[in-house]
């Protein structure tokens, strides 16, 4: 299961922080002890401390990510991740090398951490950076609930991102796509929205915890979904993301990148 793997990565990160940072403090102390000892210790206080404290961090962090891994930042940033890595791992419908989809979820291909329900994805866009006017990355930002998905397109050519693109709007029923004020504004909209119904969106056009119905699942498979998946329910409509307002008004707005 998709939980697992998170878990170990928590406290894999855990015992090499704990590692690193009991060294870090180690050196600094035994340091300060032989200055001490032969009188010097005045010379070297400040580079001891800044070697210390970073030293400490390391290690409270490390110690933390071991005894109490759902403590760790990622879980309170996305309560749902665990389910969410679950399902991916479990239900999962299509992959590339940019992103992973399953039957609920979107996720960074490269960092499955990072991850959303469907339905919690607001914005897409183009994220470039420069250094001296030189184009030094290209990041596709997917802007959920829970935090950004971001996928790496340096050097990608437009169709591949246009395609990319097309295959987020054809399932996620709420996003729009581009970065201007009025993505903005919605994307902050919609994460009130979610933050004020306790990380539920029944928003136009679409309700909440009903399948969307991705164009690469063909009918066997949807029976066999919905015969077995929770999140079903019985007025189910395969086509009803059709219907959202914003979905109409978005499914080709990706090329405006």
């Amino acid at each position: 299961m998709g939980r697992e793997l998170v878990l170990k990565r928590i406290k894999r990160s855990g015992i090499a922080l704990t590692i690193f940072g009991a060294l870090f403090t180690a050196f600094p102390l035994l340091s300060a002890i032989a200055f001490a000892i032969d009188g010097s210790l005045g010379e070297y206080i400040v580079i001891m401390l800044i070697m210390f404290i970073p030293g400490v961090l390391m290690l409270v962090f490390g110690i933390k990510n071991l005894t109490n891994p759902m403590g760790n930042g990622m879980f309170k940033r996305n309560p749902n991740l665990l389910a969410q890595v679950d399902n991916m791992a479990t239900n999962k419908r299509y992959e590339d090398k940019f992103i992973m989809l399953s039957d609920r979820c979107i996720a960074n291909k490269k960092s499955f951490t990072e991850i959303a329900y469907l339905e919690d994805v607001f914005l897409v866009y183009i994220q470039r950076h420069t250094t001296n006017l030189i184009p030094t990355g290209k990041i596709l930002m997917i802007c959920t609930a829970t935090g950004n998905i971001g996928i790496n397109v340096y050097g990608c050519k437009k169709a591949t991102i246009d395609e990319l693109a097309s295959k987020i709007s054809k399932v996620c029923p709420n996003a729009r796509f581009g970065y201007n004020n009025e993505g903005l504004a919605y994307l902050k909209q919609m994460q009130q929205i979610y933050n004020n119904n306790n990380g539920m969106i029944n928003h136009r056009g679409f309700v909440q915890n009903m399948y969307i119905l991705p164009e690469y699942m063909n009918n066997a498979n949807l029976q066999n979904q919905m015969n077995q998946n929770q999140y079903y329910q019985n007025d189910y409509n395969q086509n009803s993301y059709n219907q959202d307002v914003y979905y109409q008004n978005n499914q080709n707005t990706y090329n405006q990148f």
